[in-house]
């Protein structure tokens, strides 16, 4: 059954119930209240019939004509007729509807009237009587009857137009509900199908609730997906540089290029450790994480660390016509992670190699300023857009001097970020005479 079915059924069953309990409480009240004023009324009426009665019984008239007609004043219902007799039971006025004695020998038969005498006095003095003939049972009378066939129409009227207008309406409330539950189902079997479409929030509080949790859930789900493609992209660009290198020195030892001794070994064995431990760490690309990454600081000679970088890329840059230059004094030591560091300077050298051009230069300068340890790279390429400088750290982002160049703009974002991890800064400016310069500033 559906969820329209199911709120019309239900709001038409309490609508139903608790209109026919109104009604019924309601229709009770007013024919007790209503009776009572018939009981008081009637009550009244007796009293003001004995009064006129006093009245003639006193004056003892011979012509009654003009007083039966006003006694008849008094005949209404539940009082049926009216008998005026003097003390010695003599009739003097009689009064009462055309018909009313084959009227009351009838209701008589079937002992639904009744005569109440009463004996009248004035001053201790006995008058007369008078006889009073009225509708044994309250509830018979003519009045009560008609008020309660109104009653029961008028109720009976209204009970049908608020089940009518109460099924439009509750008719209408499902449809919206229904449409409403219906859309943010919609909605959650797009996010389940991974299809961004969006939503417009409904105005029932609790509906709300529910699309707002699962606006929510989609957009945590978008975040994950995205720093999972981001995780993606930035492995598949960090391990490109230890296998360049590696390709690099291997080509150039097949080609008799280079001669690949004891230094140039270690340094290849070093890129296949970065590349097993990137590949260890594949998993966590499936994973989202909130927590900071945890960094361990340790002593190292910074100075030898760039030298063996420059060993490990000299074969790639020369091959392209390059020179890659190193100025460093031969020690300084740094407290830092050097992972992070040499991942940096590596990306950075890759940037250098990939926009500078043939019979061109690349310099790399290690040095001390006041307590600060700044590395620069400087290359003569195609240089930064000065207006572009803010930008280029973020991820994924392009300059339009670059757009003939493969790449995916991540390798400055992971500069900027590995260098902000280990507490330091990164500046870019556009070179003096050609090209760029990074400087990555260091705690000493």
């Amino acid at each position: 059954m559906t969820i329209k079915r199911k709120l019309i059924i239900l709001g038409f069953s309490l609508v139903l119930i608790s209109t026919l309990l109104s009604s019924i409480i309601s229709g009770l009240y007013i024919d007790r209240y209503f009776t009572n004023y018939i009981k008081e009324e009637h009550l009244n009426n007796i009293e003001n019939i004995k009064i006129f009665a006093q009245e003639i019984l006193l004056e003892n008239p011979n012509e009654v004509e003009i007083y039966s007609r006003e006694l008849a004043n008094y005949i209404k219902d539940p009082v049926l007729g009216i008998k005026i007799r003097n003390k010695s039971n003599e009739e003097i006025i009689s009064v009462g509807p055309r018909g009313m004695q084959n009227h009351m020998m009838g209701m008589r038969h079937n002992r639904t009237i009744q005569d109440d005498s009463y004996e009248i006095y004035s001053n201790g003095n006995h008058l007369g009587y008078i006889i009073i003939t009225t509708t044994s049972n309250l509830q018979d009378t003519q009045s009560i009857t008609l008020f309660k066939n109104s009653l029961v129409r008028s109720t009976a009227i209204s009970f049908f137009l608020v089940i009518l207008f109460s099924f439009f309406i509750i008719g209408y409330m499902s449809e919206k509900m229904s449409k409403e539950l219906i859309k943010t189902s919609r909605y959650a079997r797009n996010i389940e199908e991974d299809n961004n479409e969006e939503i417009q929030m409904s105005s029932v509080i609790e509906i709300k609730g529910i699309q707002t949790s699962l606006f929510n859930l989609s957009k945590r789900l978008r975040m994950k997906e995205s720093i999972r493609k981001e995780k993606a992209d930035k492995l598949y660009h960090e391990i490109r540089t230890p296998l360049s290198i590696l390709k690099a020195n291997i080509e150039g030892a097949y080609d008799d290029i280079i001669e690949l001794d004891k230094d140039r070994l270690l340094n290849l064995i070093k890129q296949t450790d970065i590349i097993t431990s990137m590949v260890k760490n594949i998993s966590s690309i499936m994973e989202y994480n909130e927590e900071a990454e945890k960094i361990e600081f340790n002593n190292f000679d910074i100075a030898k660390e760039l030298e063996s970088i420059i060993r490990g890329l000299e074969t790639q840059f020369n091959q392209k016509g390059i020179k890659l230059s190193l100025i460093s004094p031969k020690s300084l030591i740094i407290n830092s992670n050097k992972d992070k560091l040499n991942q940096a300077i590596y990306n950075l050298l890759t940037n250098a190699y990939k926009f500078t051009e043939k019979n061109e230069e690349v310099e790399v300068e290690l040095y001390v300023e006041e307590d600060k340890v700044v590395i620069e790279i400087k290359d003569t390429g195609i240089g930064i857009n000065e207006l572009e400088v803010t930008e280029i750290f973020k991820p994924y982002f392009r300059g339009k001097n670059v757009k003939n160049y493969k790449g995916e703009g991540l390798g400055l974002h992971i500069v900027k970020q590995n260098i902000t991890n280990i507490g330091g800064e990164i500046e870019a400016s556009k070179n003096k005479d050609k090209g760029s310069v990074f400087r990555i500033i260091l705690k000493l």
